[in-house]
């Protein structure tokens, strides 16, 4: 099995799991473990195209920015029913 062939099966497994943040960083995560030309066989075996694989020194991934998540107003709701003592 190639690195193409590879990068496209672990791909589809996560594929439906990922959000556009994780799935730049895993594919550059990939093509950074694959060396030179790497972008290119993560293009070729998921069809990111290379500007949206996110390419960095070791120094930038320390610096990324937290993931930034809203609550719905269901969980605010029930939170605040917990604090309150009614649930």
């Amino acid at each position: 099995m190639g690195d193409v062939d590879r990068i496209r099966e672990k791909f589809e497994v996560l594929r439906h799991v990922m959000d556009e943040r994780v799935t730049r960083l895993w594919a550059a995560a990939e093509a950074m473990a694959l060396g030179r030309g790497g972008a290119a066989i993560v293009t070729a075996a998921t069809g990111i195209r290379g500007k949206r694989i996110w390419l960095w020194g070791s120094a930038t991934w320390k610096r990324l920015p937290p993931v930034r998540r809203r609550r719905s107003r269901s969980i605010s709701a029930f939170v605040g029913l917990e604090r309150a003592g009614l649930r």
